[in-house]
């Protein structure tokens, strides 16, 4: 078991993550303004990292680097549901059905006994997701499979966590990313050669492949992956994580000019203080370990 001070780390390193994880509407919106494809605007940006960490890491070998390569495949998946979604949705509604995911995990991780679930963290579970229904008011869906796009990226989100916590919990940060990446860029390549590709036109375009690379990417991975390795809880680094739909929400009101309500106000400190109650959580259960021993 990690050491409580180890585990304020990696809360840390997952709230960094969460903040560099909430540019991606934002790159999002300056995409689709130039017209790039969804397809095209992932591939690049998992291109873009890969090659930047084959380059970085070229002396490196992995062992078993075919099971960060299959995440990869899964994550590329959970991102061109997110930017569909995007495209079809509110930046509000699909941050709300993305951030579903820590549900997803708490039903997966009880029915897998992989972790034992306190009262404490069932409430700071059930808080999170009140939150996150509370943050979007309630608006008319005109896009159904915009809704399934945004329903299964929390899903592929949630199942990337655990995977990642599972699987990769051994690697350094930085090589687990290039081979994620690298699956990602490879299943991504493939779907590139069956749709019509539609690069940037001009350097907003181009700038936010850039970006999603280097911000929502590369950094806000390899904090993510750090942070989870050093917490070791699935159900915490979910709850943590969904602290992003605060900042979310706020920088689609300082640079889309989305308009930010009361609800989604109360929303946001919900989730926050759910992250809070995680961490409350822990402490106890550290205590009690210490005291035991």
């Amino acid at each position: 078991m990690s050491s409580y001070q180890d585990y304020l780390k990696g809360v840390a390193l997952v709230l960094l993550a969460t903040v560099c994880f909430s540019f991606q509407p934002i790159f999002g919106h300056l995409a689709h303004s130039d017209d790039v494809s969804v397809v095209t605007l992932i591939w690049l940006r998992f291109l873009i990292s890969a090659v930047l960490l084959h380059l970085f890491l070229f002396r490196q070998t992995t062992p078993y680097w075919y099971r960060p390569f299959i995440i990869g495949v899964l994550f590329s998946f959970g991102s061109i549901c997110y930017f569909s979604a995007l495209r079809s949705l509110s930046v509000g509604l699909t941050t709300l059905l993305f951030f579903l995911f820590p549900v997803y995990i708490f039903l997966l991780s009880v029915l897998l006994k992989h972790e034992s679930i306190s009262w404490l963290k069932l409430l700071a579970v059930g808080i999170a997701a009140m939150g996150v229904w509370t943050s979007v008011e309630v608006e008319t869906i005109s896009s159904w499979p915009g809704l399934m796009m945004g329903l299964a990226a929390g899903a592929s989100y949630g199942i990337y966590i655990m995977l990642s916590n599972h699987y990769l919990k051994h690697n350094s940060p930085f090589d687990a990313l290039r081979w994620v990446t690298t699956g990602a860029a490879a299943s991504l390549s493939c779907m590139m050669l069956w749709t019509d590709a539609t690069l940037p036109n001009s350097w907003s375009g181009a700038g936010a492949a850039v970006g999603l690379s280097l911000v929502c990417t590369l950094m806000s991975m390899v904090f993510l992956l750090t942070g989870t390795r050093l917490i070791q809880r699935s159900s915490d680094v979910s709850v943590i994580a969904s602290t992003e739909i605060g900042m979310t929400l706020f920088l689609a009101w300082l640079l889309l000019d989305s308009l930010i309500s009361n609800s989604e106000l109360v929303g946001a400190a919900m989730v926050f203080a759910s992250a809070l109650l995680i961490v409350v959580a822990k402490k106890q259960e550290t205590c009690k370990a210490l005291q035991a021993s």
